[in-house]
């Protein structure tokens, strides 16, 4: 009875929960990244938690200057996401005197969609790509990505879109431009890994 009591009071407790988690993870994966770089440890470990994957240890792909840019581009204060799943799971803590964006909702967007037949996310994105340059990161939708691509400006980019009709190829596109960037080649992907991704590098700053 005791120990259940001590246990229910453990597991209820988030902060408990999250320790013990990064502990179990860090046990679990031994030496595998003891030469891997202290931030990108630290973004691959968040993305084991979120997805409850070990396997995930050598699955991402970072630019060579991917912390650097982003220490760059964070300085701007814009974010711009390519769904609202992504806005939402940001750390409040950590971007709370930052300006996320994310347009697929609105109506001018919707409207031209419908007119052009061109994907909301597509468009989202060719609207982020006139305002000021910031951080990009997209977890849904490969046509985002491929709009991203576009740019000639090196922009940051967190790109994991996930499915089976242009996510592996948008993905190997990012990994051979000269922009700066986090990914995750293949089908697998989704909104909470590039979250994972996000708050991972926002914390290390």
């Amino acid at each position: 009875m005791g120990v259940g009591i001590q246990m229910h009071n453990y597991i209820v407790n988030p902060k408990n929960i999250e320790k013990r988690s990064f502990e179990i993870i860090t046990e679990a994966l031994g030496e595998k990244l003891n030469d891997v770089d202290p931030i990108k440890s630290n973004v691959i470990k968040r993305v084991i938690h979120t997805t409850g994957n070990l396997d995930m240890w050598n699955k991402l792909y970072f630019s060579e200057d991917y912390f650097d840019f982003f220490k760059r581009k964070i300085q701007n204060k814009k974010i711009y996401t390519d769904v609202n799943m992504i806005k939402s799971g940001l750390s409040k803590n950590f971007v709370k005197n930052l300006n996320i964006d994310c347009f697929i909702s609105d109506e001018a967007i919707s409207k031209k969609s419908k007119l052009t037949g061109i994907s909301r996310a597509y468009l989202s994105m060719e609207k982020a790509l006139e305002m000021e340059d910031g951080i990009f990161i997209v977890g849904n939708a490969p046509t985002a990505l491929f709009k991203l691509l576009e740019s000639k400006k090196k922009l940051f980019i967190i790109g994991v879109p996930v499915g089976f009709v242009g996510a592996a190829e948008s993905k190997e596109a990012l990994m051979k431009s000269q922009h700066s960037f986090i990914t995750l080649p293949g089908n697998m992907g989704g909104s909470t890994i590039a979250v994972a991704i996000f708050n991972a590098l926002i914390r290390s700053l």
